[in-house]
């Protein structure tokens, strides 16, 4: 599963990397992402009901984009994927 997130800086990132410390903006959004990441897994878990066995992201600053990887366990049986999916849209 493949996540873009676009122009979601926060004012004092932004300020940041306008003053030029686009390193420390990333290395910010790094941190944050690892401690992020079980929360993230246990929602992305909880939706598809398949398990996270990778977990990869990364971030760029201009243009103002994220990307965040999850990758699902195979699917036991044709078509749990789209049972998933059902239960999710019937709520």
């Amino acid at each position: 599963m493949l996540l873009i997130l676009r122009d979601t800086p926060p004012k004092g990132e932004r300020t940041l990397a306008q003053a030029g410390h686009t390193q420390d903006v990333l290395n910010m959004r790094k941190r944050f992402q690892e401690v992020m990441q079980p929360e993230a897994v246990e929602l992305v878990e909880g939706l598809t009901g398949r398990r996270v066995i990778g977990f990869m992201s990364e971030n760029h600053i201009d243009p103002d984009l994220g990307a965040e990887v999850f990758v699902l366990e195979p699917a036991d049986e044709p078509g749990q994927l789209e049972e998933a999916e059902s239960t999710d849209a019937q709520g």
